[in-house]
């Protein structure tokens, strides 16, 4: 498929409701341009940045760098990769709003994602939905996210 056809329904995508997110930005063929004409709601930041971002000063600043893009536009920035409470806590500073990788799990089948999500939530008889101060205080991370 050319980028114009893409670009298009990806456009006509987003006028219906769809919410699109730019997977391994920074990385690849993700473009700055692309980013302002779509009607993209989210990016995550790709995990090379992310894997090294507690020992390399210029990891750090693109991550950074990428959060401050995004915050500027009104996206959400999830972290890919995330495997350390180092790296929880510079990207928690830096202003991002979710992560995924090995420090929440590993890669879950789709049968046992109930299973896991299950301890986390409450009893299945409790109506109310469970605020993020109580996911944060059952998944022991305090701080952490």
């Amino acid at each position: 498929m050319r980028a114009a056809d893409a670009d298009l329904i990806l456009e006509k995508l987003g006028n219906i409701g769809v919410g699109l997110v730019v997977d391994d930005f920074g990385a690849g063929h993700s473009s700055l341009r692309r980013l302002i004409r779509l009607p993209v709601n989210a990016i995550k930041i790709d995990r090379t940045f992310v894997d090294r971002c507690q020992f390399d000063d210029d990891e750090r600043s693109v991550c950074s760098a990428i959060i401050a893009l995004a915050i500027s536009m009104n996206l959400t920035v999830i972290a890919e990769g995330v495997e350390n409470t180092e790296q929880i806590d510079f990207l928690r500073d830096q202003g991002c709003h979710a992560l995924q990788g090995f420090v929440i799990t590993e890669p879950l089948r789709p049968e046992n994602v109930p299973d896991f999500i299950a301890p986390h939530l409450g009893a299945a008889s409790d109506p109310k939905v469970v605020d993020l101060d109580t996911i944060r205080t059952r998944f022991h991370l305090y701080r952490a996210i």
